[in-house]
């Protein structure tokens, strides 16, 4: 059976990588202790011609900044994982009404056997956890008017995702590959003074393509101080 040799493409769709980029400049003195809060939005996904995985996110936090620029604080982020195979099963209805003869022109050889093409109702993602949530000490550095966050503590940065192969009396896993979660924070945010009170932004929409598959990464944090 040569359905496993699908598996590269759940690989990639389902491997969303995390990076977290720091600002790396010695704080500026400040005096007393400053209050901030803020919220994080972040879209992120892969995407082939056969379907996409990935997930959004929303968050809020606060913190507190000491006269030496060092971030102490707390966050709590929800994260909503997501799967479309819409196209991938419209070819397998297209395969199941023709006849394993055109599975090859579908580009499905790979994931569903011909002998048993009549049989195949579509693939499907399962998510144990529909609405995971991520909560924790953060840390950081306001320095020279950039100002840069992290979780404090180690965080679970995977989600697990099941991918099957849905027959019509029975069911056969694809991969176990699960989705990996980004830093809510994923570049540091410029700080300006807005109408009298000073705010932080980092906001960015970014594409790639790798190995046929497009990623999309997408975010806008800001955090705003109170007191």
């Amino acid at each position: 059976m040569r359905v496993r040799h699908w598996g590269w493409v759940l690989v990639l769709m389902l491997g969303l990588a995390s990076c977290t980029a720091n600002a790396g400049t010695e704080p500026a003195r400040q005096t007393g202790v400053a209050h901030w809060s803020g919220t994080t939005y972040a879209a992120k996904s892969r995407a082939t011609e056969l379907g996409s995985a990935g997930y959004t996110a929303r968050g809020d936090f606060s913190f507190q900044v000491d006269g030496d620029g060092n971030v102490t604080g707390h966050a709590v982020v929800v994260y909503q994982p997501s799967a479309d195979f819409g196209i991938l099963n419209q070819k397998i209805g297209i395969a199941r009404s023709m006849g394993s003869a055109v599975a090859g022109t579908l580009g499905l050889p790979g994931i569903i056997p011909n002998a048993a093409i009549q049989t195949v109702v579509g693939v499907t993602v399962a998510w144990p956890d529909p609405l995971p949530t991520r909560h924790g000490p953060i840390k950081g550095s306001l320095a020279a008017g950039v100002l840069s966050l992290e979780w404090a503590t180690e965080q679970n940065a995977e989600l697990p995702a099941t991918v099957s192969l849905v027959y019509l009396n029975r069911s056969e896993v694809l991969s176990t590959t699960p989705l990996s979660l980004g830093t809510p924070w994923p570049e540091s945010a410029a700080v300006a003074d807005s109408g009298g009170q000073l705010m932080a932004v980092s906001s960015a929409n970014k594409q790639t393509t790798e190995d046929g598959v497009v990623i999309t990464d997408a975010w806008t944090w800001t955090a705003r101080r109170t007191v």
